[in-house]
Order: structure tokens, then sequence, then C-alpha cells
């Protein structure tokens, strides 16, 4: 599963918004709460809201566009 990240969100959670390689670590609760908007789009949530307690592991791998993130692990 692929996450999209705002600029803003990335500053909350000291990522970079652009760097291929760059990790983040966060729990799904703070994604859909950080969200700014409409907050996420129905796919993103059917994939979020079911694991809202349980931290994921992402990488911006040379696959995923600036703000986008590769989940590697859901602990």
């Amino acid at each position: 599963m692929k996450i999209y990240t705002t600029e803003k969100q990335c500053a909350l959670f000291n990522a970079n918004y652009h760097t291929v390689g760059e990790m983040l670590i966060c729990s799904a609760d703070a994604l859909l709460r950080t969200k700014d908007g409409d907050g996420y789009d129905q796919e993103h949530r059917d994939y979020l809201e079911p694991i809202r307690n349980k931290t994921l592991v992402m990488e911006r791998t040379s696959k995923c566009g600036a703000g986008w993130w590769e989940v590697i692990k859901t602990i």
C-alpha cells in the first residue's frame, strides 16, 4: 500500500517530502488526524481506519513520488 502525506504532515513528522530513501514512522491515527481539508480519500480511509492503533513504517522508494510512501511494515 502507498500512503500520501502533505508537506505539512511531513513537517509535523520531521520527514522530508521529496527525498528517496527517507523513512516515516507514525501511527495510522496520526495520519488520519493531521490530513488537512476533507481528509483522506476512501481508499486511504479503508486502509487506515481499521488499523488506527497500529504504527506504520514507511519508506519513500524510487517508485514513490514526492509525498508518497510505501508501507514496509505495520506494528
